[in-house]
C-alpha cells in the first residue's frame, strides 16, 4: 500500500486522486468517430421547416390555384410577433422596461444589504465562544462518521437532545404516531410469537404496514421535523420509522406468506412510496414556442443520450443548440424530432417535477441545486433540514424576526416585478430566447441541497477547476450533503424493502416479469448510451 505523507493530501483527498491519467479507461473512446461525423453532419444541415396545416382536416401540403393577376391589396404591417404589435405597445415598452428594470434593480441592492445585515448578525450574537468553535470541527469534517460525532456534540452543547424527546409539535401528527406504533410493536410481537396455520396476527401487521407506508404519512416527511437540530429528528418520529421498518422486514421473511403474496403487497406500497426513478435529461427547443421534452425511455426510446447531455448543457450565448441523435435499427445515427435543435432545459424547467409525477409517479425528489443565478436567494428563515437558525435555541428566525420579514418581503416584490416583465412581455428576446422563466421555476424539491457559493465560483464559472478547486467543490457538496443524510436515509430503508419485495415474486409470477423490472429503474443524471427501458436497467444504483 502506498504512504500517504501530509504534502500529498489535498482537503483530505490524496493529491493523485485528481490525476486523470490514472483513470483506468482514459484513453477509451466511447463513441464511434462515424457517429461523431454523423452528429457533426446532422449540426451543419439547415433548419427544417416545420410542419404546418391550415387545420386538422386539411393536408400540409395542397395545390394553389393561381388567380388571374389584378391589383393588389396592400397588405396590412405585420411585425416579426405579431402579439407584441400596436402602438401603445411600442410606445411604452421602453419606458415601462425602463421603470421596471430600475425598481428591480433597487430591490435587488435592498436585498443584498438585508443578507448582508443577516450574515452580521447571525456571526456576531450567536457563533462566538465554544459555539463556534464546536461549529468550526463540524464544518471540518471529511467524512459522515466524524461528522455525525461533531454535530451531536453541537446538538448536546445547544440543548436540541430535550427538543428530541418532547412528542409535541405542531408540524407532525404526534398523537397518531404514538397510538400506531404501539400497536405496530403489539402486532410485530404477536406475529413473531404466532405458529398457527391461520396467521392472524400477521395478516394484522400486514394492514397496518400498508396503512402506514405511503408517502408523507403522518407528517414524518415534513422538511420541518428535520430543520430543528444539525442530527436527528423528534424520537417519537424516529422511533416509529424505525418500527415501521422492522415490521416490514419481519413481512418480507415470514413463512406465513407466500412470495406472491408478499410481491402483491409490495407491489402496493410501491404505489403509496412512488418510487419510480430513472434517467430523465430535460430539453428545450431552440423554437421558443414548442414544448419542451423530458427525454426517457417512453419519451424518446431510441434518443442518444450523449446528445441529450450536450443540448442539456447547451446555454444560449455559451453553447450553441444541437441536434438530438437516435439510433436506427441498422446502428447507425440519424437526427431525432426532424432534426430540430434543442438546448437546455433549465431555461424553462429547470427541475420537472410535475412530468416526473406524470410518468413516473415521483412524489419525493432530492435536488442539487447549482444554479449561480438563484444561489443567492436560497434562504430560509426558520432554517433547513440540518442547518437550524443559530439563537434562540433554533427556535427564532434568521437574523431576528425583523430582518427575516424584510428578507421575505423584498424576495416576493422581486418575483412580482419579474412576472411583470414576464406577463407584459417587456424583455427582449435576446438571442431568440424568454429569459423571465429562468427567474420564475421552482428550483427546489422536497430535499434540497445547495452548497455554499464563494465569489470566485462566479469568476471560474466557465473555467475547468484545478484540483484544488475540485477539493473544495467536493469537500463544499459534502457539508451540504451530510445534514441531509439521515432524512433520506429514512425514506430509502423502506424503499429497499419494498424493492426487496418485488423481487421476491419473479420466479413465481411470470405474467408480472415486466412490471417488477419496471421496479428497477433507478434515476441517475448521465450515462452514455441509448435511452432505453434496457439501458435504465443497467444503470440501476
Amino acid at each position: 500500500m502506498k504512504n500517504v505523507g501530509l504534502n500529498d493530501v489535498l482537503l483530505g483527498f490524496p493529491k493523485d486522486a485528481f490525476d486523470p491519467t490514472v483513470l483506468p479507461d482514459i484513453n477509451t473512446e466511447f463513441i464511434s468517430s462515424e457517429d461523431i461525423a454523423e452528429f457533426a453532419h446532422s449540426l451543419d444541415a439547415p433548419d427544417s421547416a416545420p410542419l404546418v396545416a391550415l387545420n386538422d382536416w386539411r393536408p400540409v401540403h395542397q395545390r394553389v390555384r393561381h388567380r388571374i393577376k389584378t391589383k393588389a391589396k396592400r397588405r396590412p404591417r405585420r411585425t416579426q410577433d405579431e402579439t407584441r404589435e400596436g402602438y401603445i405597445y411600442n410606445l411604452l415598452k421602453w419606458p415601462f422596461l425602463i421603470i421596471v428594470l430600475g425598481w428591480i434593480t433597487a430591490l435587488g441592492i435592498a436585498y443584498s444589504v438585508t443578507r448582508l445585515y443577516i450574515w452580521a448578525y447571525e456571526r456576531s450574537v450567536t457563533w462566538r465562544g465554544r459555539r463556534q468553535k464546536l461549529r468550526r470541527i463540524l464544518q471540518s469534517q471529511t467524512n459522515y462518521h466524524d461528522w455525525k460525532i461533531a454535530a451531536e456534540d453541537l446538538d448536546t452543547f445547544l440543548g436540541n437532545d430535550q427538543w428530541k424527546k418532547v412528542d409535541e409539535y405542531a408540524y407532525y401528527d404526534h398523537i397518531t404516531i404514538a397510538k400506531v406504533k404501539d400497536q405496530l410493536r403489539e402486532a410485530r410481537t404477536l406475529a413473531i410469537a404466532e405458529d398457527t396455520p391461520g396467521a392472524v396476527a400477521i395478516r394484522r401487521l400486514r394492514s397496518l404496514v400498508e396503512a402506514c407506508v405511503k408517502n408523507n404519512a403522518f407528517g414524518l416527511e415534513n422538511p420541518r421535523l428535520y430543520s430543528e437540530t444539525y442530527y436527528g429528528t423528534k424520537d417519537l418520529a424516529q422511533s416509529f420509522l424505525d418500527e415501521l421498518h422492522s415490521c416490514l422486514y419481519l413481512l418480507l421473511r415470514s413463512p406465513h406468506l407466500s412470495p406472491l403474496e408478499k410481491q402483491l403487497m409490495c407491489k402496493q406500497l410501491h404505489t403509496n412510496l412512488g418510487r419510480r426513478r430513472i434517467l430523465n435529461v430535460s430539453c428545450v427547443p431552440s423554437d421558443p414556442h414548442s414544448p419542451t421534452i423530458l427525454a426517457n425511455y417512453l419519451t424518446a426510446p431510441d434518443c442518444v443520450i450523449w446528445s441529450a447531455v450536450l443540448a442539456s448543457a447547451a446555454v444560449p450565448g455559451i453553447l450553441n443548440p444541437v441536434v438530438l441523435m437516435m439510433k436506427t435499427q441498422s446502428g447507425s445515427l440519424a437526427p431525432f424530432s426532424f432534426g430540430h435543435k434543442w438546448k437546455d432545459g433549465s431555461l424553462r424547467t429547470d427541475i420537472p417535477l410535475k412530468a416526473l409525477n406524470l410518468y413516473f409517479n415521483v412524489n419525493f425528489s432530492i435536488v442539487s441545486q447549482v444554479n449561480p443565478h438563484i444561489n443567492l436567494f436560497f434562504f430560509s428563515s426558520r432554517g433547513t433540514v440540518g442547518r437550524p437558525v443559530t439563537h434562540r435555541k433554533g427556535r427564532g428566525w434568521r437574523g431576528g424576526y425583523l430582518g427575516s420579514a424584510i428578507e421575505t418581503t423584498i424576495k416576493l416584490d422581486l418575483a412580482k416585478y419579474l412576472k411583470i416583465l414576464k406577463h407584459l412581455e417587456l424583455l427582449p428576446r435576446l438571442l431568440g430566447q424568454d429569459w423571465s422563466a429562468i427567474w420564475l421555476q421552482q428550483f427546489s424539491g422536497t430535499i434540497t441541497i445547495w452548497p455554499k457559493s464563494r465569489l470566485s465560483d462566479f469568476y471560474y464559472i466557465l473555467s475547468d477547476p484545478t484540483p484544488e478547486r475540485l477539493a473544495c467543490m467536493i469537500q463544499a457538496g459534502q457539508q451540504s450533503t451530510f445534514p441531509k443524510m439521515l432524512f433520506i436515509q429514512n425514506r430509502l430503508r423502506l424503499e429497499r424493502l419494498v424493492e426487496e419485495g418485488l423481487q421476491l415474486g419473479v420466479f413465481f409470477d411470470n405474467i408480472g416479469d415486466e412490471e417488477t423490472d419496471d421496479s428497477q429503474e433507478v434515476a441517475v443524471t448521465a450515462v452514455d448510451g441509448t435511452n432505453k427501458e434496457s439501458q435504465g436497467r443497467k444503470d440501476e444504483g
